[in-house]
């Protein structure tokens, strides 16, 4: 989210009230080149944070969003620098690096597969959708094309803040950490351990052979996605649905699943290679 230190609407306290008052654990305030120190806001823990854009390539730009640095250690680049050196920089901080809102910027998937050390891209930016943007809030096709050719990344979701007129408190980011803290979250997002939501939640997946099976809070749909266009058995419908057992088909060599509960909110699991 941002704030009137950059372009947002509210000033940081009104930003940080908004979101500890609807039970966050945790945010990250990241404006634009203004470093977030670490905090807690009544019990709520702010990351470090911040927003970077490297310089335009073409039609398309790269914005970086770092979470969990220190602000002491993170030697930002001067103006020109490119998308590596941004990643480059958080990462030397002791952050981590997020591909933010891909298919907002017209990132192609060559130039993300070019990028090295992320530990996630976002899915969903809800302020790259309508009315706040064209409706590229979704990434999830740029991804996973970006997966068949390598670049199989973890997967966030982000409200982005800037007006707070409707657009925060949609999408979120669940993390699997032993408490709330900036080391503990910090080191799940880079481990890994989180899913991406709007309301939806997953319980288990796990991999046996050839199957995947999904436990998740009741929904209506649960979708698989692979490198393969077609599977017949991919989309699995109903009303309630809180298991489900999909069987790989032989060329699948990553697969993603995603929940769409009853009032159509969503969740994301990052993309898992299959074994050959």
């Amino acid at each position: 989210m941002h704030s009137t230190r950059s372009d947002g609407r509210l000033s940081p306290d009104e930003a940080l009230r908004f979101f500890q008052a609807r039970g966050y654990d945790f945010v990250a305030l990241t404006d634009h080149w203004r470093p977030c120190e670490a905090g807690s806001f009544h019990g709520m823990t702010v990351l470090p944070g911040v927003e970077l854009d490297a310089e335009p390539d073409g039609d398309q730009v790269a914005h970086i969003v770092g979470a969990g640095f220190d602000p002491e250690k993170l030697a930002l680049p001067g103006a020109g620098a490119g998308a590596q050196a941004l990643i480059d920089a958080i990462r030397a901080a002791g952050g981590v690096a997020i591909l933010a809102h891909p298919a907002w910027s017209m990132n192609t998937v060559n130039f993300i597969v070019s990028l090295k050390g992320l530990s996630a891209a976002e899915i969903f930016n809800t302020f790259s959708g309508i009315p706040w943007n064209a409706g590229r809030a979704d990434s999830s096709c740029i991804l996973d094309l970006a997966a068949t050719k390598g670049a199989v990344l973890p997967l966030v979701a982000s409200d982005d803040c800037h007006c707070y007129a409707g657009e925060q408190g949609i999408s979120r980011t669940m993390v699997n950490a032993r408490e709330n803290s900036v080391e503990a979250i910090t080191g799940a997002l880079r481990d890994g351990r989180f899913f991406a939501t709007q309301g939806p939640l997953f319980s288990q997946i796990s991999i046996d052979g050839r199957y995947v099976t999904v436990e998740c809070s009741p929904v209506d749909r649960v979708v698989f996605y692979s490198n393969i266009q077609w599977s017949e058995h991919r989309c699995f419908s109903g009303q309630d649905l809180t298991s489900v057992r999909y069987r790989l088909e032989e060329a699948e060599r990553y697969i993603r699943v995603e929940l769409i509960d009853r009032f159509g909110r969503r969740a994301w699991f990052s993309p898992a290679a299959v074994e050959t």
